[in-house]
């Protein structure tokens, strides 16, 4: 029907070890290519290891999450480079390839950084949640202003679709309640 997924796929735990030079996970990502080109015409939204912020491990410049292992914002980028060029080696044309942000005011210094360029990526999607004071417009609207204040020529994200992949509210920073939740599903709705 009507209907398409939207997959989030990484093809290996640590996004270091997919930039080209481990012979295993080129296989991985091979058969992942040839799996999703077996699906014909019919499109699906895919990214590579989605909210790429929270794991960044290396040259972050924010304070990374605890247990952040995957890697550096070059090699995430190196990684992406290496899945799109493997895909379109082999012919995959059904594919339309969605950089995911986690879109979170704490790592937003690492958005340029990850971009995998203009060419490598056709939508841009991210995942906004409120939480406290914080309800649904606050959470879109934010990461919405600062991409499009750091939209260039060499990030271009005003040229693509934008999504929100997923969003809620949250009870993180303690002050939220179940009237919270229900005023931020209104202002959303």
């Amino acid at each position: 029907g009507n209907t398409y997924l939207f997959m989030n796929w990484k093809p290996d735990n640590v996004w270091a070890n997919a930039g080209g030079g481990d012979g295993t996970v080129n296989n991985r990502i091979d058969q992942m290519a040839d799996s999703i080109n077996s699906l014909g015409s019919k499109k699906i939204f895919l990214t590579i290891f989605h909210e790429p912020e929270n794991d960044v491990s290396v040259n972050n410049c924010a304070t990374p999450a605890s247990g952040a292992s995957a890697g550096s914002p070059a090699q995430y980028v190196a990684m992406w480079h290496n899945v799109r060029s493997r895909f379109d080696a082999k012919g995959v044309d059904n594919v339309v390839w969605v950089m995911n942000y986690m879109g979170y005011l704490g790592w937003d210094c690492l958005a340029n950084s990850l971009w995998p360029g203009n060419n490598h990526v056709d939508w841009i999607a991210y995942d906004p949640y409120g939480g406290g004071t914080k309800f649904f417009d606050f959470s879109v609207s934010r990461f919405y202003n600062f991409m499009t204040t750091q939209s260039n020529a060499a990030h271009d994200y005003l040229s693509k679709p934008w999504a929100i992949a997923e969003h809620g509210y949250n009870n993180k920073d303690g002050n939220s309640s179940d009237q919270g939740s229900i005023d931020y599903w209104n202002e959303g709705k």
